[in-house]
């Protein structure tokens, strides 16, 4: 196992103060900002409705969804396009699909650069791209 890059350690240590939390508590649109593809499925919501633990339940295949290497012209770039499409403002790309909901005024330019320079650096996909 790889030791933590250190941004992420940094961001993922809740004793550093006000962006660590603001971190924290957005991380699954960070996650989802740099996810390669999309997960399909069709989801199973009724095993929900009862007592109990919450359970993902997958009715038939799970499959994921790519798209063409680069985005039509009415569309902004997502998933593994963004590692390959007008690199020189991809923080803000990255952004784009945020814009407008609850968590964009959470979402930090900073820490968006900061994790793109640390998967170009550690993560053998995103070199691959």
């Amino acid at each position: 196992m790889r030791q933590t890059p250190n941004f992420l350690d940094e961001l993922l240590n809740p004793d550093n103060g006000a962006t660590s939390k603001k971190f924290q508590s957005n991380i699954r649109a960070y996650n989802s900002m740099f996810a390669f593809t999309s997960m399909g499925a069709k989801v199973d919501h009724f095993v929900n409705n009862q007592p109990g633990i919450y359970v993902f339940k997958i009715d038939g295949s799970c499959h994921h969804l790519m798209g063409l290497l680069l985005p039509s012209s009415d569309d902004l770039p997502k998933f593994a396009q963004l590692y390959i499409y007008d690199v020189g403002d991809e923080a803000s790309n990255r952004l784009s699909p945020f814009t407008g909901r609850n968590s964009a005024s959470n979402l930090e330019q900073d820490v968006v650069r900061g994790l793109i320079k640390m998967l170009d650096e550690t993560n053998d996909l995103v070199k691959l791209f």
